[in-house]
């Protein structure tokens, strides 16, 4: 920028024009000025009847000085000396005065990995220099995708399965929680169906909301019998367990105890501590033969006034207790 010099010219006046007022507002010194008609006597005069100084981004630095004209940065930080400060810069420490960026991603091409491929987050799985969006020769996570068509390069995710369709991979999609059940999507084991309590019965990794695991048509977490089909559900005793898989289809026993472990519930078991699938009783006493002390003829109460295991109604003894034989009265 040249001086400005403007002296001893009595007929002129009224200084305060655009390009003299520029020069002033570059606040380089160069401009002297005196010895001149009205309101042109000096550069402190001509300055205070020139415009406001334009100041775009309002961050105190005139327009004519400012490095970032439309981003305010009062510090003008310009860490590579070209004509941007670092605030506006889209590369900050590379000289680029033509801000050449061809895929227009806010990251100019002498910086940009991938300049012609759009990719802010300048990703780069192996660190080979080569962003990832451009990397057709790589596959940094090993999953047979290949980096550039990977939605997550950097970690293993062979279905590349992307719940909410973002170009992101459910592995390694931290900022999405695509259900809105609290869980993010990589640690969601149903990402399209809300299930907060990540319930997953079967331990196989799939959440018990997504699940069929009978294929009944009724997924798991609502499933009362998860592992034998029954679409209809029925559950005569109303006990949350489905007659197809209840261990005692007529009495209510949510928990499903079963001391012998024959398939017979606690609740419905005629023999609770002797396993005996088939529930025989002989006498029909309630009481099955195999735990029964006197199997063929009924006696509820299984009074044995000797202890000798043989019931009193089948030993004709003292069927009452009192001391006197039956067969004596």
């Amino acid at each position: 920028m040249g001086s400005t010099y403007i002296h001893n010219n009595p007929f002129l006046s009224n200084c305060s024009i655009e390009p003299i007022c520029t020069k002033i507002w570059q606040n380089s010194g160069s401009v002297n000025i005196g010895n001149n008609g009205t309101n042109c006597t000096s550069a402190l005069v001509v300055q205070q009847n020139c415009p406001a100084v334009p100041d775009t981004d309002g961050d105190g630095i005139n327009d004519i000085a400012d490095n970032c004209l439309n981003t305010s940065n009062n510090n003008q930080q310009n860490n590579d000396g070209d004509n941007y400060g670092n605030a506006c810069d889209n590369c900050i420490n590379n000289t680029n005065n033509n801000q050449m960026d061809t895929d227009a991603d806010g990251i100019g091409n002498v910086c940009d990995n991938c300049p012609s491929i759009a990719n802010i987050d300048q990703q780069d799985c192996n660190y080979n220099g080569i962003g990832d969006k451009c990397d057709t020769a790589s596959d940094s996570d090993g999953d047979t995708v290949m980096d550039n068509v990977d939605n997550c390069p950097c970690q293993t995710n062979t279905d590349q399965s992307d719940a909410n369709n973002n170009g992101i991979g459910d592995e390694c999609d931290t900022n999405s929680d695509t259900d809105s059940d609290g869980v993010m999507d990589p640690n969601d084991n149903c990402p399209l169906l809300s299930n907060g309590d990540q319930q997953d019965w079967n331990n196989d990794g799939i959440g018990d909301a997504c699940q069929d695991s009978d294929i009944d048509g009724v997924n798991d977490d609502i499933d009362n019998c998860r592992v034998v089909s029954n679409g209809g559900q029925e559950d005569t005793d109303s006990d949350g367990f489905g007659d197809v898989c209840d261990n005692c289809l007529n009495n209510a026993n949510p928990n499903q105890a079963d001391s012998d472990e024959d398939g017979k519930g606690n609740s419905c078991d005629n023999c609770q501590n002797l396993s005996n699938p088939d529930q025989t009783d002989t006498d029909n006493d309630g009481i099955g033969d195999v735990c029964d002390n006197c199997p063929t003829i009924s006696n509820i109460n299984q009074t044995d006034c000797n202890n000798n295991g043989i019931g009193d109604t089948c030993e004709s003894l003292d069927s009452d207790c009192d001391g006197i034989f039956n067969t004596l009265r």
